[in-house]
Parts: structure tokens; sequence; C-alpha cells
């Protein structure tokens, strides 16, 4: 049976595609990997589960497209010529099985609607889809530059996403702010019960000022690529237009719609140092293991107490705060206390992820009151931020 079969009739090309390429086997796959982060499950239209893919000058650039996200990268590849668009799971399959080490030859076929990919002594033979149904990717070039990251700018720019809503029916909320001003990059983030705020000093140097949201999927990609062996040392460029952000890297890239809305006033919320009555110096290691450990035993929807006291941070779940509860836990860690004692709960999920944003041996847990926001920051390290609702405790707890 033709593997012609496997796909509807609409579905396959009109005219015999153009393309004729030769590619070393890893810079293909590499490719073909890259773009497929952009190929929808369910695609909206056949010709969507495809790659584009364009020669020129010396060349091979591999797209992928799903309507909102567009990935795209460019390898060597001398001597090639015109375009088509083929099945990705497939073509990927196929590059994938000829192994390292490889050249991989694409050519027409002479057949209507068929490539020829060969290599390592194998000839495939692979159904095109229409280049006349691929609709036009987007014009990356001519975008204002915001910012310049390198693998650590990225790490940096990650730890902004905690407080990320992974509601996509509120894409403000969705969003991370990106705020580039006197060359620093600021990225913020909330769902309404936290809130992040990262500063990369030197990031936005020699770009524009201005602000931004860029969805949390987008700042997702970038910082997980940039946080691969292969990227250590690469640098990637944000810019942006009217609608899009894209991150360029020095062979391809991203780009995505910029969200449109108005970021909640999140400014207030950060108290001054003049405001703060309670602050709790402890070993970041020690209270994340801390919050780990009793916060197994908090139920869904009850908080984890902190008690700080002169020399020690207390944390209990369950019926060591609740008499009525089923189970729980308490922990005792060495801390030093700036104030007068406090007791407060929070959510536990929401405080460890909070916790596991820093890098710093030491953090300090400022309060202004119990009833008011938790505000870790890393001490020597003011440039990140992190910002916690608290939840009410159960009376006499």
């Amino acid at each position: 049976m033709s593997i012609l079969a496997d796909l509807p009739a609409a579905s396959r090309a009109a005219e015999p595609p153009s393309l004729a390429a030769s590619v070393p086997q890893a810079d293909l796959l590499r490719a073909l990997q890259h773009a497929s982060t952009s190929i929808p499950g369910r695609p909206p239209i056949p010709v969507l589960a495809g790659v584009l893919l364009e020669a020129d000058r010396g060349s091979l650039t591999v797209h992928g497209w799903d309507y909102d996200q567009h990935a795209w990268l460019t390898v060597p590849a001398p001597g090639a010529r015109g375009r088509a668009v083929l099945p990705a799971r497939m073509l990927r399959d196929v590059v994938a099985a000829i192994g390292r080490g490889n050249d991989i030859r694409i050519t027409p076929s002479g057949r209507q609607g068929v490539v020829q990919v060969a290599g390592d002594g194998v000839v495939y033979m692979i159904p095109s889809l229409p280049l006349e149904d691929y609709p036009a990717v987007p014009m990356e070039a001519g975008g204002r530059p915001i910012a310049r990251l390198d693998a650590e700018g990225t790490a940096c720019l990650a730890r902004a996403l905690a407080a990320a809503s992974a509601d996509d029916t509120l894409p403000v909320l969705a969003a991370v702010q990106l705020i580039a001003e006197d060359g620093t990059l600021v990225a913020r983030a909330t769902d309404r019960y936290r809130l992040t705020r990262t500063r990369i000093a030197g990031a936005a140097k020699h770009c524009d000022d201005g602000t931004w949201l860029a969805p949390r999927r987008a700042v997702e990609r970038l910082t997980q690529e940039m946080g691969t062996k292969r990227r250590r040392r690469d640098s990637l460029n944000l810019s942006v237009t009217d609608e899009r952000i894209t991150a360029g890297l020095p062979d391809g890239g991203w780009s995505w719609p910029l969200v449109d809305g108005l970021y909640p006033k999140v400014d207030s919320l950060w108290p001054a140092d003049a405001d703060v009555k309670h602050a709790v110096i402890v070993s970041r290691q020690a209270v994340a293991t801390a919050v780990r450990q009793v916060g197994i035993t908090a139920e869904r929807n009850t908080p984890l107490q902190l008690v700080a006291t002169t020399g020690a941070l207390r944390l209990a779940s369950g019926d060591a705060i609740d008499p009525h509860g089923l189970g729980g836990a308490s922990k005792e860690i060495p801390a030093t206390l700036v104030g007068d004692p406090i007791t407060v709960g929070f959510n536990p999920r929401f405080l460890l992820e909070g916790l596991n944003t820093f890098t710093s041996e030491e953090l300090s847990l400022s309060f202004t009151s119990p009833g008011r926001p938790l505000v870790i920051t890393g001490v020597g390290d003011e440039d990140h931020g992190y910002l916690l609702m608290p939840v009410r405790l159960a009376q006499g707890a």
C-alpha cells in the first residue's frame, strides 16, 4: 500500500516540490526538533502538521508554525535550492533512522506530491504537503531590540515564571511583564496570590525602553533552550514589533504574539524597608527542605504555619496547628529573628516554589504584619524578590 494512502486526499500536494538539498544528518535533525516545538498536536488545517523547508544562499531553514508560535532554525546547505512542506513527524523519524555521520539528500522524486529522502544507502519516498496551503510565516526582521541575554541572564529571567498563572483563559495573568529601562530589564509575574520581580542589569543596554507582556510559554521556551549545554555560549536577542515578540538565536529563534491588556498595578504591594517590622534570616536549603517535608501533611487548601521566634523558625501543618486535623507534622530550624515574634500561614506549594527560585545561601523572610504579604529576598542579592499572600490560620492556631 502506498504511503500516500495514510494522508487525506486534500492534504496531497498538487505540484511537485522544488527542494533539492544535502545536509548533515545531525544538523537537519536539530533543525527539525527545533521547528517541531511549534507543530500543533491537532493542527487546525492539515498542512500545519508539516514543516516548511526553504533553501536560500547556501543554507536551509526549517519552519514550524501554528498560527501562534513560529519556530525556525537555519543550517548550512551549500548549493541547496527550492522549497517544500513535508510531514514533520515522518521526516523527523526518517532522519533519525538514517543515523549520525551521514548526509541527508532531499530531492524531487519525479512523482507528483512525493519527495525522495536518502542517506546511508536507504531511500525513502515521502508525501509532501501543498505549498500553496501553508500560511505565510511572520516576518521577524525589523523589530525593536529590547534585551540581549546570555545563559545566565535567561536563568535569571526564568525565576519570574514561578508566579505566572497557568490559566491561559486569563492571558494577562499568564504573561510575564517585561520592562526595559535605563539598560536594565525587569521581569514581573503574578497570579493574584504571589508576585515575582527580577532585575537583570545591563540586559537592555543600547535597547529601546518600554513595557511589554510576553506569554508565559514564550519565556518557558527560551529559558529552556538557553539552559542547554549547546547554548551556553550563545546570546539571545529579544525584539518586538507592534504585535509580536521575537527571541532570536544565532541560527534561528521563535516568535509569539504579544499579550494585549492592562497589567495589574502591583508596585504598591512591595513594602518599603521602613515598613518591615519582622525579618527572619534563614538557610535557603534548610527552609526549603522543611517546607517540603512538613507540607506533605498539609491537606488541600490548608496552610502551612510559620512561627518565628528568637533563634528558630518552626513550621507546622495538619493537627500540629489544628486539633481537628487528621495527621500533621512540625519541624524547627535555626533562624535569626529581627523584630518581634510572628505567626503566619501560607500555601505550602506556593511557598516552596518561591524558595526554589533563589540561589543565595541565606534568605530574608520579611513581614510588615501577620495579615500582609511575605517578601523573600536573597541575602546579598536584591535583584530578585518573591512576594506571597498569607493564608488565614484557624482561630487559636
